[in-house]
């Protein structure tokens, strides 16, 4: 009876008694009609609170059961009896086609076995763990890997098991990411040639690897030992000698300060002796308070050699550098380095002195335009180029002669030389020109020449008139000697023919002389001649070749001026 049909019939009641009733009684039959009122309110809103309740719970299972992440399945005597739609479409198998199945046709075959004892041992009320992991099958056969947390209820008035099964393959694949990395490093760590070690925020040692110990020669466990007690006793815990090149003390202080401290060189002084190299890095949390140390440790004992070697090599090199320079700037040759764009950019002193200009004024500038290179046309760049060969066939030209004009506009002749200087890609990037006056060697060409005209000249007179005298005695021209007359002639042809012989003997030691002109030696004496006697000389030894031939020579004879 509603709470409203409960109150119109007390009301009414009382309007319209049907009965005769004491005043009393009335009063109690309203006071409870009033209680049955109150109960049934109570009531009414007891049975609202509970279907709320339904309704929560409904809702609630929708989410969990029906549209949840995770499976539910209720097995009773090993069949499904229970499938939800999570199952459903992680398996690919309908709801239709898995209930009243055996649950193992749907369970890997290597977790079959594990599955049925929990299963008997849950029902024996034995104690197993609710949680484990086992692979399901799909439609398709694939394995899918699943936590599956089991526990009795009833299930139709009948005990059944029911799991609630949840996918865990991402997790799967991370745990076997997270393995293979694990492995990864874990290989990386113990076949490092790096050595490696952890320190606590004490400075402890927490950690070390295989190749620590083998580079440092480590005899004895230094884990949760500190530094500043390896420090003091070394040989306690090494089988070799250790020489820092650093403060190891202050390295691990500007370490904990958050510093990293890298290329620590030390010493291992086994034989051969050994470098490291060592680097501190500090370790910090999530909020970067500095909790500890790491350090690691690669041996350079190579790199160090050849460092060292290099080292010296480049001394070696500088030295060289150094006595090259030295020849550069002492030879005699004008000496000079030019790209391959034409211009200066090192000189000699021998080029100061052969340009008159200083090798700052030179830097910079073509080459041809400071020494004035011409050949002897008078062709200047770019008609004429000297290095053109050098930079067309990329061979050194080993010499060459040409002209230059000095700064007194004067010609010398100079010989040259033009090595080139190759880049990487076998390619002139610059050239070395070496240039020698030759002016004074030229002149002396020039002198011997003439002298060697000269003394031709003077050669073949008096070898003329021998040849001719000598002819006149074999063809009989000078008569027979049984003659008096004929004899004087023959005397005097004969005194002739010697005279001319030791003039020839004097030219021919003249010749002589040309060693003595090459290597500058010959001392020219000068004196005044008689032109007069040089002609009456010359008339002597013509006239008998004139008399055969009926000519008569005549000289007339002028004043000298003296």
């Amino acid at each position: 009876m509603s709470t409203k049909i409960v109150e119109k019939f007390a009301v009414n009641s009382v309007k319209k008694p049907l009965i005769k009733v004491s005043t009393k009684r009335t009063t109690n039959m309203i006071k409870n009609l009033s209680a049955e009122n109150k109960r049934l309110r109570s009531e009414l809103m007891k049975r609202n609170k509970y279907e709320n309740e339904l309704r929560a719970s409904r809702k609630i299972y929708s989410n969990l059961v029906e549209q949840g992440n995770d499976g539910i399945v209720i097995i009773q005597d090993r069949l499904l009896k229970f499938v939800n739609p999570t199952i459903s479409k992680k398996t690919g198998i309908s709801k239709k086609n898995a209930i009243d199945k055996p649950f193992m046709s749907f369970v890997s075959p290597r977790f079959q076995q594990l599955v049925i004892e929990r299963y008997k041992t849950r029902l024996r009320g034995g104690s197993v763990p609710n949680k484990y992991e086992i692979e399901i099958l799909s439609k398709k056969g694939k394995s899918i890997p699943v936590e599956v947390n089991a526990s009795l209820i009833e299930h139709e008035g009948k005990v059944a098991d029911m799991a609630i099964i949840r996918d865990i393959t991402e997790r799967k694949i991370s745990e076997k990411i997270l393995v293979e990395e694990k492995n990864k490093l874990t290989a990386i760590y113990k076949s490092t040639k790096e050595g490696l070690a952890l320190y606590d925020k004490e400075g402890k040692v927490l950690y070390m690897n295989p190749a620590l110990k083998n580079l440092f020669g480590v005899k004895r466990g230094i884990v949760g030992v500190k530094r500043e007690e390896i420090i003091k006793n070394r040989s306690k815990y090494f089988n070799y000698h250790l020489e820092r090149y650093d403060d190891s003390l202050e390295t691990q202080k500007q370490t904990y300060s958050g510093k990293t401290v890298s290329n620590v060189l030390m010493k291992i002084h086994t034989k051969p002796p050994k470098y490291l190299e060592g680097t501190y890095v500090p370790i910090k949390d999530k909020s970067r308070k500095i909790i500890g140390m790491s350090s690691s440790f690669r041996d350079v004992t190579i790199l160090k050699n050849q460092a060292e070697k290099i080292q010296k090599q480049l001394v070696e090199v500088e030295k060289q550098k150094n006595r090259m320079q030295a020849i550069f700037e002492n030879i005699e040759e004008a000496a000079f380095v030019f790209d391959k764009n034409l211009k200066i950019i090192q000189a000699n002193s021998a080029c100061e002195l052969f340009s008159g200009l200083q090798e700052k004024d030179m830097v910079g500038r073509k080459y041809y335009e400071v020494f004035g290179c011409h050949n002897t046309l008078n062709h200047v760049y770019p008609d004429f180029n000297p290095v053109s060969k050098v930079l067309g066939t990329k061979e050194s030209v080993p010499y060459d002669e040409h002209l230059h004009k000095g700064l007194d506009r004067k010609d010398r002749w100079v010989g040259v030389s033009y090595t080139p200087i190759f880049n990487q890609n076998n390619e002139i990037d610059q050239i070395v020109g070496v240039i020698r006056d030759i002016t004074a060697m030229k002149e002396l060409d020039q002198a011997k020449s003439g002298f060697v005209s000269l003394a031709s000249h003077e050669l073949r007179t008096p070898l003329t008139v021998i040849n001719g005298y000598l002819s006149m005695l074999i063809n009989g021209d000078l008569g027979s000697l049984d003659n008096e007359k004929n004899r004087n002639t023959f005397m005097t042809v004969l005194n002739k023919v010697q005279k001319e012989t030791k003039r020839l003997t004097n030219l021919v030691g003249e010749l002589l002389n040309v060693s003595r002109i090459e290597e500058g030696r010959l001392k020219l004496k000068l004196r005044r001649i008689d032109p007069n006697l040089v002609i009456q000389e010359v008339n002597e030894e013509l006239r008998p070749y004139g008399a055969m031939k009926g000519v008569r020579m005549l000289t007339r004879f002028t004043e000298t001026h003296k």
